[in-house]
């Protein structure tokens, strides 16, 4: 990119930039959820517990797709994988202004936008960022998980406008299709590992080359199914889920 080159800006924090966008939108559905509530009860006579059951089907589901989608990003490639699950979330939310019958809220909402297209994106981009820096690894991530809490500002305002004034079918269609290019486009700029560029991670340069000893005992990267292997991983993902049923 001239962009990159001309401000020598290295291309870990084109990825940084990326994640963020993907991280706010790929969660829009979920952090704006309550806004779907009313016109749902209004159209159909739904009441509110058994349109909420599809956020915690959703948390529920989520919890082995999240491990699937660690294990196919380490044998496939996380930007495919992203690529898919932009492709789920857009289309299961085009598919959530089609709905008749509760089960295909459930089926729509929980199987195609909250837990396989949610979990390739919660699973995956925290790895890329701890592959692409090595210097301001603290200011990447804060960054990172900042970004999420601008999910509710922004899109519960324009959901709720979008849906008082086009109808809640209508802004469904419309929000699935704007929020699938725009994750498919962003997902094109993530790539798994500095190599795949020809780079180094950011800050690496700061950092002495090994002797050939010290090269031959060093231990390999982690690989995301390791790292959900540990307990203390569900443990936290658990009080997450928790947390945010209770917030919602």
């Amino acid at each position: 990119m001239a962009f990159i080159k001309k401000y020598n800006l290295h291309y870990a924090w084109i990825v940084l930039v990326a994640a963020m966008v993907l991280n706010v939108v790929s969660r829009a559905d979920q952090s704006s959820f309550g806004v779907f509530i009313d016109p749902l009860v209004d159209q159909f006579g739904w009441k509110r517990g058994d349109i909420s059951f599809a956020y915690s089907l959703a948390f529920l589901i989520g919890l082995p797709a999240v491990a699937l989608m660690g294990w196919a990003g380490d044998r496939y490639g996380a930007r495919q994988l992203m690529v898919i699950a932009s492709l789920f979330i857009g289309v299961g939310t085009v598919l959530l202004g089609t709905v008749k019958e509760l089960w295909q809220f459930y089926l729509y909402y929980s199987l195609f936008v909250g837990s396989v297209g949610h979990a390739a994106f919660s699973v995956l981009l925290p790895v890329i960022m701890t592959r692409w820096f090595h210097r301001h690894m603290g200011v990447t991530l804060g960054l990172y998980w900042a970004a999420q809490g601008l999910g509710p500002v922004i899109f519960a305002p324009l959901f709720r406008w979008q849906i008082e004034t086009q109808g809640w079918q209508n802004a469904f269609q419309t929000i699935g299709i704007v929020m699938g290019v725009i994750l498919v486009v962003f997902s094109l700029f993530i790539f798994n590992a500095p190599k795949d560029k020809g780079l180094k991670p950011y800050g690496a340069e700061d950092i002495p080359e090994p002797q050939a000893g010290a090269a031959k005992a060093a231990r390999p990267p982690v690989k995301v199914r390791e790292i959900l292997r540990q307990r203390i991983v569900w443990q936290l993902a658990g009080s997450i889920m928790s947390v945010a049923s209770r917030t919602r």
